[in-house]
């Protein structure tokens, strides 16, 4: 007879330290040291790499830092915490807060007061700030006119500028301010009904090319090796009249595998009677469903997953564009221009 004894519970040991102790302040001072050495425009990037191995991080941004950073100190843990949480809700000035905070509990360990009167006084000083920020008086704030192009363009200029891992000319510099303007421009709804939604930016970034080559496109951008000038010369998505006699192109839009071997299924079990191939049988239900489709007149079947080449060229040689493998980045982009539900 064999058995299992628990171990007994250990009992949680709780250690009470003074906050003024010695290594506090020296790693809340070497923390403070590396976020205002990654802050301005004379920041420096900061490569991380773990001790074991693995791969190096390059970055001065406040999230990629701080969670990259292996962070043992307990005071240094509340203060990341806290920095994380305020650019999870905000998305800016993660540096600036990291800087305040490690600052101002830096500067309090050193003063000759208690801790509760410190507390008391920050609490008090920052009722204070927020006041004035909030105020017309206020010097801190730059007023901005979004109508303005120009001073948009010099609000994009300078916030590009101050990231160092950005290494690029001025005429660099000046044309992607002006495409990243341009892009948030046309992400501008034209009717102003209801709450203001803002379309999706999509970044493609392409390899061996220089940033004077890039561009901003009306819709959605995403490499297709298999659709080439012969196959586009053979295989002409149909169009169909709309109303007022314009033409369209009906879209297909896939979310689900279209090979018949769908990983979705994989607890299904299945009976087949002898010489019944399941196979067989899948395929030629993906077949009705392209009969469906050419009924319909759809012009383009796109699909998030892989389509079966049964279908691709049962789908070709009625004169429907088929395009799979969008992936999870791409389907929500063509769902959102072709309004596909």
């Amino acid at each position: 007879m064999s058995g299992v004894v628990p171990s007994p519970k250990q009992q949680s040991t709780v250690f009470n330290l003074p906050l003024k102790d010695s290594e506090n302040t020296r790693a809340i001072s070497t923390f403070r040291a590396i976020v205002q050495s990654c802050y301005g425009p004379a920041g420096k990037l900061k490569m991380i790499h773990n001790a074991s191995g693995g791969h190096v991080t390059t970055t001065s941004m406040s999230q990629t830092l701080l969670r990259t950073m292996s962070v043992s100190n307990p005071v240094v843990k509340l203060i990341t915490s806290a920095v994380l949480a305020h650019t999870g809700q905000f998305s800016d000035c993660g540096l600036f807060a990291a800087f305040l905070c490690s600052r101002l509990v830096e500067s309090c360990l050193k003063l000759l007061v208690p801790q509760q009167v410190a507390a008391k006084i920050n609490e008090e000083l920052l009722l204070v700030s927020l006041d004035y920020l909030r105020s017309e008086t206020c010097r801190c704030k730059a007023s901005l006119d979004v109508g303005d192009a120009n001073m948009m363009l010099a609000l994009v200029r300078s916030t590009l500028g101050s990231k160092p891992a950005l290494i690029v000319n001025s005429t660099e510099l000046s044309s992607l301010s002006r495409l990243i303007l341009q892009g948030f421009l046309k992400s501008i709804p034209d009717t102003t009904e209801g709450k203001l939604s803002l379309t999706t930016v999509e970044y493609v970034c392409v390899e061996g090319s220089t940033i004077n080559n890039s561009q901003v496109m009306d819709g959605v951008l995403f490499e297709t090796p298999k659709i080439t000038e012969k196959y586009l010369s053979k295989v002409q998505p149909r169009k169909t009249l709309y109303q007022g006699g314009k033409e369209t192109i009906k879209v297909a839009l896939f979310n689900t595998s279209l090979s018949g071997d769908s990983v979705e299924f994989v607890d299904t079990a299945y009976e087949a009677d002898v010489g019944v191939s399941g196979d067989v049988v899948v395929l030629q239900q993906l077949m009705q469903v392209a009969a469906q489709l050419v009924q319909l007149q759809v012009g383009v079947l796109a699909c998030q997953k892989v389509v079966h080449p049964g279908v691709q060229k049962y789908l070709a040689e009625n004169g429907v564009l088929t395009v799979d493998r969008l992936g999870s980045l791409h389907v929500g982009a063509v769902q959102r221009l072709t309004g596909a539900t």
